[in-house]
């Protein structure tokens, strides 16, 4: 599971900053849902994060 929620935050970092790498070349259209996989990709990678700590404290 570390490596998946490593992973995770590396793919969220490119797709955030991509925008800003190719500048003009990536429309509004692009640019808002590059920014919304990399929310999803840390939305998943929080979740996994959660679920592994609620199974650390129940044993």
């Amino acid at each position: 599971m570390d490596q998946t929620m490593r992973i995770l935050a590396l793919v969220a970092i490119l797709l955030y900053i991509a925008p800003r790498v190719f500048g003009e070349r990536v429309s509004e259209a692009q640019r808002l849902w590059l920014w919304r996989a990399a929310s999803g990709a840390l939305a998943i990678g929080l979740a996994i994060a959660l679920f592994e700590t609620f199974l650390w404290f129940r044993g």
